[in-house]
């Protein structure tokens, strides 16, 4: 069972996955705030809505992506975050690593593997936090 009161900021521009992604973690039983479809959404989400890790997508609407996301919440705000991205080439590999996100799944995944990445992610962060 999901761990209780985490709330998840979703960060994506497609609206179709962001409400399946919001349906998922629904029943996963998490709360959630977003979608939020650019960078400038993502940043209003956070100071807004305060949620206590991030699903990113790396191609955002706009011209700063989810990797710039990632380098503001690295910056400003220290929670988990995960990237959920159509792209797994090495290029966008190796900048996603220089932000050091918490999982970098690649779409489609499914609802098992979410939530795999979604209670690693928050478990590993806090264990790093408390040390």
């Amino acid at each position: 069972m999901a761990m209780a009161g985490i709330k998840i900021g979703v960060i994506e521009d497609e609206i179709i996955i962001a409400k399946s992604i919001i349906s998922i973690i629904t029943e996963l039983g998490y709360s959630h705030c977003g979608p939020a479809l650019s960078y400038t959404e993502a940043v209003d989400l956070f100071n807004h809505q305060r949620p206590d890790l991030l699903l990113l997508d790396i191609n955002l609407s706009g011209k700063k992506d989810g990797i710039d996301v990632a380098e503001w919440v690295n910056e400003h705000a220290q929670i988990p975050f995960i990237f959920l991205t159509a792209f797994s080439d090495s290029e966008t590999i190796e900048r996603a690593k220089k932000v050091k996100p918490n999982a970098y799944l690649v779409k489609p995944f499914n609802r098992e593997e979410l939530y795999a990445a979604i209670e690693i992610a928050i478990s590993n962060f806090s264990n790093q936090n408390q040390g």
